[in-house]
């Protein structure tokens, strides 16, 4: 009498035997691709920590100082940071500071960037692409609310014809205005005031200078500028 074959006999036949081997193999490179890419990745990361935790060399200040001071050796140090904290535009020699002045107020330890530091300045304190000018003016008494780094609005006398803005370099005070104005030595500036007349020394772009002195009329014959102060 012929036996039945049980159940699950198939699945023991060289064919399903094969296929069930292949599988396991497939699973066991898998597991290994994975476990090696892991290892990549972990090194990597490594490597990466490694990195930004050598340290740099930065320019920080040693005081806290005010917006316009010109850096001096004494208010500079260099200190040591991991890379990864160095922030953009760190500065790292004290040389390439030394006599420049700050955009703004710093703290003391604070690291000195680029962003941090005026844009270089010509002669006289003169920003790049302007140059000094002696205003004669039509109403020095604007002097009593005037300062050096202020911003104000050129005005043509008479007509009111707006003919620049410009940057407050030196103000005279009241009392010197009315005994013949503040010098001009060492400024190096464009006059059209009379020696007698109160004048402000003001930066303005060099686009504009020929039309402040056309605006001021021939030969100096105008009255002065009026000057309004910006707020």
């Amino acid at each position: 009498m012929r036996s039945i074959p049980r159940l699950g006999a198939a699945s023991r036949r060289p064919g399903s035997r094969r296929h069930a081997y292949w599988r396991r193999q497939g699973r066991r490179l898998a597991a290994a691709a994975l476990a090696a890419l892991a290892v990549l990745i972990a090194a990597a990361t490594l490597r990466a920590a490694a990195a930004d935790a050598s340290p740099v060399t930065v320019v920080v200040v040693s005081a806290d100082l005010p917006a316009g001071h010109r850096l001096t050796v004494d208010d500079l140090q260099l200190h040591h940071v991991p890379s990864g904290a160095r922030p953009p535009g760190a500065l790292t020699a004290v040389d390439a500071v030394v006599g420049r002045s700050l955009a703004g107020p710093i703290t003391a330890g604070e690291v000195v960037t680029s962003s941090r530091i005026a844009p270089a300045k010509g002669p006289a304190g003169v920003l790049a692409g302007r140059v000094a000018i002696a205003l004669p003016l039509a109403n020095p008494a604007v002097l009593q609310m005037i300062s050096a780094g202020d911003e104000v609005l050129v005005l043509e006398a008479g007509t009111g014809t707006r003919v620049t803005d410009a940057i407050v370099l030196q103000a005279p005070t009241a009392a010197s205005a009315g005994s013949g104005g503040a010098s001009s030595a060492g400024l190096g500036t464009l006059s059209m005031a009379a020696e007698q007349d109160p004048a402000l020394f003001v930066a303005v772009p060099e686009s504009d200078a020929s039309r402040v002195a056309s605006a001021f009329g021939p030969a100096g014959a105008g009255s002065g500028f009026v000057v309004a102060v910006r707020p």
